[in-house]
């Protein structure tokens, strides 16, 4: 993997390194064609077996396109192996988990460290972060499904109409990692904009008459009229406040 380490004058180590090659005839080394490690094809296609039965259950969809990567390595010539391998990656990153959890990753670093506390290990929520759990959840008690995802946006929308957090994905990082929200929908705010709002606010609708919780916050209303975009919805409506006084 590599042919030297470099401390200063990277550009000098690169034409000595290429001059040292050349005078020994080395000529550029492809990996693609190799297989003297790969000798035992059918020890290689058996440990392939055993690894997609072990992840056959996983929520994960992509750990089984890496599975098919490592089969076509084996299966089909280097260059067909290579496409079938831009194909796989091109799908995952298309695949709404590869979305929510590129979301939670960034949500993660962009929450101010008073919400959230980042140690050697697993992060968590700051006693802070806990008492604006404690709010989001309220109302949604022993609810599952859209009804609790119903419930945690509309509370949520009014801890950021309040101020109380900077942004919608505070509150998704905070689920994650507070109340053992999937990490593969991204949270409830990323999860309702890739449901679309408008349908779970009509549903809220419905479901008001029998649950303060699920009465519409008017942030949510805007937001549907900023393509879902809870930020952008606030910060317009934070404007208009400032504009007019």
């Amino acid at each position: 993997m590599l042919d030297g380490i470099v401390t200063d004058d990277l550009l000098g180590a690169a034409h000595a390194l290429a001059a040292q090659l050349a005078a020994a005839g080395i000529r550029p080394r492809p990996v693609a064609g190799r297989r003297e490690r790969m000798a035992d094809g059918s020890e290689w296609l058996d440990t392939v077996r055993g690894k997609r039965s072990a992840i056959a259950q996983a929520a994960l969809r992509s750990a089984a396109r890496i599975v098919d990567c490592i089969e076509a390595a084996l299966l089909l010539p280097a260059g067909a192996a290579l496409r079938f391998e831009r194909t796989a990656h091109a799908d995952a990153l298309a695949d709404p988990q590869f979305l929510a959890l590129r979301h939670v990753y960034f949500a993660e670093r962009r929450i101010s460290t008073a919400l959230l506390e980042r140690g050697p290990g697993r992060a968590g929520p700051t006693a802070l972060g806990r008492g604006l759990l404690a709010v989001l959840t309220r109302g949604s008690e022993g609810l599952s499904g859209q009804r609790r995802l119903a419930a945690s946006v509309a509370q949520g929308a009014r801890l950021l109409a309040a101020g109380r957090v900077a942004r919608a994905s505070d509150i998704d990082a905070l689920a994650v990692h507070g109340l053992d929200w999937s990490r593969l929908t991204g949270g409830p705010f990323f999860e309702a904009r890739q449901q679309g709002l408008g349908p779970l606010v009509e549903r809220m609708q419905f479901w008001g008459e029998e649950d303060p919780v699920f009465n519409t916050p008017s942030l949510l209303r805007a937001a549907i009229e900023t393509d879902d975009d809870i930020d952008a919805a606030l910060r317009r409506g934070r404007s208009e406040v400032v504009r007019t006084g």
